[in-house]
């Protein structure tokens, strides 16, 4: 999991960077994802020669934990559930978030990029090999009324 956040905040770090037109913020930035960089490679290190000796049984298990984790994240960043306890149409919101300038300015809206289906870049959309299904069902919760 600590290589999963420290990758989201590098990814966030950047993304600020490109963003901001302070020459000053640019250079701290720079410096932060550099710092964000060591600790993804040092998770990357730590875990290289463990999971070398873990069986299979044991790897499947982490990868579930792993894709359910980016699942997770990626929800995060398009606000659905804020979308929903508000009572906002989340359809509606979602479609102003991809269109907005951050993000059309940026890259391709995440909903694009992360699709369910791929199941994170497998071929095709089937179970993954802990057996579960490749998209995770979303809790639905009733609007405030």
């Amino acid at each position: 999991m600590q290589v999963l956040i420290e990758g989201v905040a590098l990814a966030a770090f950047g993304l600020l960077r490109d963003m901001t037109p302070v020459a000053l913020l640019k250079q701290i930035l720079a410096y932060v994802m550099q710092d964000e960089a060591r600790h993804v490679a040092f998770g990357r290190l730590a875990l290289r020669d463990y999971y070398r000796h873990l069986s299979a049984a044991e790897l499947a298990e982490r990868d579930g934990f792993v894709v359910e984790g980016c699942y997770l994240l990626r929800d995060r960043f398009t606000a659905e559930e804020v979308w929903r306890t508000l009572g906002y149409d989340v359809a509606d919101c979602l479609e102003a978030v991809d269109k907005s300038t951050p993000t059309s300015a940026t890259s391709p809206p995440a909903r694009k990029r992360w699709p369910r289906s791929s199941a994170w870049g497998r071929a095709g959309s089937g179970p993954t090999p802990t057996g579960a299904p490749a998209s995770r069902p979303r809790a639905r919760r009733a609007p405030p009324a």
